[in-house]
Parts: C-alpha cells; sequence; structure tokens
C-alpha cells in the first residue's frame, strides 16, 4: 500500500472482507447482493468503489432518432437491473450526439424527449440501493459552435477556425477554449446537483494517440507562451516529444479541473475518465481515482481475449485502485447483435483472474426499456 494510502483498503483486504460478509447470500442466491450505500454517507469514493463488483453501462447514441423513452418504465428496468446483480449503472446524461437526457438549462435537450430519462432512472436504482452514474461527453455541442467556431477542436493546422461551410450540426470543442468553463463543467455540476447521482462517467478526454492535434487560437497561443513557436505538424519533427509532454501535462490539468469542480458537494462523488491510465498511458493515477477502466476493442476490430489478458496483467499492477475492462454485448459499439453467453463468461474470467471487476454493457432500443435475453446473459455472467 503507497504510503499516502494507509487509511484505504487494499485490494486483499476487500477479497477477505466481502467474501466473508457476503458468502452466506451468495450461496443461497446464485448472485451476490447489492450492497451499495446512497451517497448521502459522504463517503470517499475510492473507499465505497471497493465494495462495487458488477458494473453495467447502458448505450443510448440516440441523436438520430426522432422519438425516444415514449414508454420507457424506470421502476421494471431497475427491477431487472437490481435482480441481473448490477450493483452500479452508468447511463447518459449527455451522448456523443451533444443531446441531453434531462431537463437542462445549460446543455440542449434531444427533441424527441418527453420525459426526464436521466432522473426518472436515477429515483428507481436509488430505491434499490444501486450505485447511480451518469455518462457525459462533455465536449460535444450542438448550439455554440457557430457562435464561437473559435471554440472548435480544430486539427486543420492551416487555419484558426474552420471554415464555416465545414460547420456540421454537433462539434466537438477543445479543452482550452472558454467552453469547458461556460458549458461542459457547468453542466455536470447542473446534473450532479439536480440528482445527487454517486459519480460521472467522462468521456473521450484521454488523447490515445500523437494525431489529430488541436491547432485552435487557444491551443497555439497557449503553446506559444509556454514552449514556444508552433505545435509540431508531423511525429518526425523534433520537437514532437516535446508537444507530446505538453499536451499529457494539461490533459492531466483538464481532469484535475474536473475533479475537483465536481469534488465540491463532496469527496464521496466518482468521476471516472474513460481508457486513463491504461497501459496506453502508463502513468499511476492521481490519488482521488476511484477506479480505472476503458473500452478495449470490440470484437469487430480486436480479439478479447487477448486485450483483456494483456490489459489486466498492466492493470492489476495500479497501487489500491479497483479496475475493470469494458465488455460488449455486440459486435460493435453501435449494433444489437448479443453474441455466446460462453464468449462473456471466458472474457470475464480474465479480468476477475488478476483481481479486476465486471464491467459489462448494453446497447437499449429508443424505448429506453432493457431487453430480457440481454439481462438474462448478463445475469448469468454476474453470478
Amino acid at each position: 500500500m503507497s504510503k499516502n494510502n494507509k487509511s484505504l483498503f487494499t485490494r486483499r483486504d476487500f477479497i477477505r472482507d466481502s467474501t466473508l460478509l457476503t458468502a452466506g447470500a451468495a450461496f443461497a442466491s446464485g448472485i451476490w447482493p447489492v450492497i451499495s450505500e446512497s451517497s448521502d454517507t459522504n463517503e470517499d469514493a475510492r473507499k465505497w468503489f471497493m465494495n462495487i463488483n458488477r458494473q453495467l453501462i447502458l448505450e443510448t447514441h440516440f441523436g438520430n432518432y426522432k422519438e425516444i423513452f415514449n414508454n420507457f418504465d424506470a421502476e421494471a428496468a431497475a427491477q431487472m437491473y437490481e435482480e441481473a446483480g448490477v450493483d452500479l449503472l452508468c447511463y447518459f446524461g449527455k451522448c456523443q450526439n451533444g443531446y441531453s437526457y434531462y431537463p437542462t438549462k445549460i446543455g440542449v435537450e434531444h427533441p424527441g424527449l418527453n420525459r426526464d430519462f436521466t432522473g426518472e432512472l436515477t429515483e428507481a436504482l436509488k430505491k434499490r440501493g444501486i450505485r447511480c452514474m451518469v455518462y457525459f461527453f462533455p465536449a460535444m455541442e450542438r448550439r455554440l459552435q457557430k457562435i464561437h467556431p473559435d471554440w472548435i477542436y480544430h486539427t486543420d493546422y492551416s487555419s484558426e477556425i474552420p471554415e464555416e461551410s465545414s460547420f456540421d450540426d454537433v462539434a466537438m470543442m477543445c479543452f482550452q477554449s472558454p467552453y469547458m468553463d461556460e458549458i461542459g463543467i457547468p453542466q455536470m455540476k447542473e446534473c450532479l446537483v439536480k440528482y445527487n447521482f454517486d459519480g460521472v462517467f467522462v468521456d473521450i478526454v484521454m488523447q490515445q494517440f500523437l494525431s489529430n492535434n488541436c491547432y485552435c487560437r487557444y491551443c497555439r497561443e497557449l503553446y506559444n507562451n509556454e514552449v514556444g513557436g508552433v505545435i509540431p505538424t508531423d511525429k518526425n519533427d523534433p520537437g514532437a516529444f516535446i508537444y507530446r509532454k505538453w499536451s499529457n501535462r494539461h490533459m492531466e490539468t483538464f481532469i484535475d479541473k474536473i475533479q475537483h469542480a465536481l469534488d465540491e458537494p463532496g469527496p464521496e462523488i466518482a468521476v471516472i475518465i474513460n481508457y486513463a491510465w491504461m497501459s496506453r498511458y502508463p502513468v499511476t493515477p492521481p490519488e482521488y481515482v476511484p477506479h480505472v477502466t476503458w473500452d478495449t476493442p470490440t470484437p469487430a476490430n480486436g480479439l478479447f481475449s487477448l486485450d483483456f489478458s494483456f490489459e489486466s496483467r498492466y492493470l492489476s499492477s495500479l497501487p489500491d485502485v479497483s479496475w475493470s475492462c469494458m465488455n460488449v454485448r455486440m459486435n460493435n459499439w453501435t449494433d444489437y447483435s448479443l453474441r455466446e453467453t460462453e464468449a462473456f463468461l471466458h472474457e470475464c474470467a480474465i479480468p476477475l483472474g488478476a483481481c479486476g471487476t465486471l464491467y459489462q454493457s448494453d446497447v437499449l432500443f429508443p424505448s429506453g426499456n432493457p431487453d430480457p435475453a440481454v439481462m438474462e446473459t448478463i445475469s448469468t455472467v454476474n453470478k
């Protein structure tokens, strides 16, 4: 255990204590019970996350649908998640299409939304003691990109601002621009205050490769002021590694900004940064990080058993933090296929064998209601 974390449980303590507490219930019902507590306990997120074993994320990228959640039954859905043994559910507040799934005064609501999906599901989950985590893609915008084009994440080094003819209905905004302070982070705080959920899952903050760099006005000025000169445009540029270190430093600063902003109500809020601190970015997580996870290449693009084995071997070396590898029900993140239960069992056994935890996923239909066949498979894996 690291010197700074003497008060935290080690992975060995967790396995020993949780086994003693839940062995009887596990044998009796075939699945460990949900033992999560409300976030009102003001318990540090790194402590309560050590009791999370069976996560599930709901994919609802419904930007192209005209009507969504019309027949959604939050109570019935939450009951199915409870019966499947889910102890933390991640569901959408703001998706990759830039739409919000709850009444927001800061973001842009989905035009086909006629109910508070995020709020209704949060309430139903809390009744059952299931931890609530809301997914946010904070950088996507559907309105201000045309008012503030200089805020857009701009990958064309020949200009500081994209051509107006290239504007789409949605755009990714730069983390160094005023957008994050004015819209991105305030909306996450708005949602947190509104529903008092347990955590925020933040997507697409980590840079996976030195490609598609941003050359907006803010990045150019910041780099010139701190390093001097222009941002490299080629990996063979002598300053490419200097730029990478500079970019990493500002990425970590942005993650710290998110954490501190959401910490204001209390340190019990878990902030998860997707695929941060994995083998592709082999840096020990900051002390406040409660959990490390990332979505490995899907079956359509990779081999899960290989990816899980490699990543689990690395993640198991991280000190005093729980971790997981996301497992998709489908062949990629956008289809509705359901692979064999045996494949899930095989894949999920790999991180479990390395002292990791389960993190399964589901792609919901526009109704928002879970598919019984999918839940049966998820329940089998959780058992």
